[in-house]
């Protein structure tokens, strides 16, 4: 959740890309176009993608976790109790499926390129190809990365509801992230 997927469909936009469906229970590709752009959260990787470029935008598994809770708050003058977290945090998150495959999702394949939401505009400069590009050297890139699209749910400070005993389970469930991609504990 809120891991800049819609920021870099509209980045990827301006680039060569395809985006390609498959049908999860046969295998088969459903749909290939070049119409739409959706840099999504798939789970699964398309036929040969190992000659293919895997970039992967994410988040801090704190926050990814928090919001992922605070979705449901859309209502900006809701405050939910951080009871409300914690008991939501236990049932979906520790003993639910809803993250189970995002914990070892990188065990397959790591990603060559990844797009933290933190720290957007300095790892798209790490893509050769965003690099070199137009977008860039005209300073619209740096713009796009200042700008927030797809802003999150209310005004929910994280912060009150990440105590240190909800921070220590989610660094254990999501170690090899925060390892990975260099987030601190």
């Amino acid at each position: 959740m809120k891991t800049a997927s819609s920021h870099a469909s509209h980045v990827f936009s301006h680039f060569d890309f395809i985006t390609i469906s498959k049908n999860l229970n046969t295998g088969v590709i459903i749909n290939q176009s070049t119409d739409f752009i959706n840099f999504g959260h798939a789970l699964h990787f398309p036929p040969n993608h190992s000659n293919m470029s895997f970039i992967c935008t994410i988040r801090h598994p704190y926050y990814r976790v928090f919001s992922l809770f605070s979705k449901r708050f859309l209502d900006p003058s809701e405050k939910p109790r951080i009871e409300e977290f914690e008991d939501f945090f236990h049932e979906r998150i520790e003993n639910g499926v809803e993250f189970t495959k995002t914990i070892n999702m990188f065990d397959e394949r790591v990603p060559d390129y990844v797009l933290r939401s933190e720290n957007l505009y300095e790892d798209y400069l790490k893509i050769p190809f965003v690099m070199e590009s137009k977008l860039n050297k005209c300073g619209i890139l740096e713009d796009i990365c200042n700008r927030k699209i797809n802003k999150g749910y209310g005004n929910i400070d994280s912060e009150s509801y990440l105590t240190p005993s909800v921070k220590g389970k989610i660094y254990k469930m999501f170690q090899s992230h925060f390892e990975l991609f260099g987030y601190e504990k």
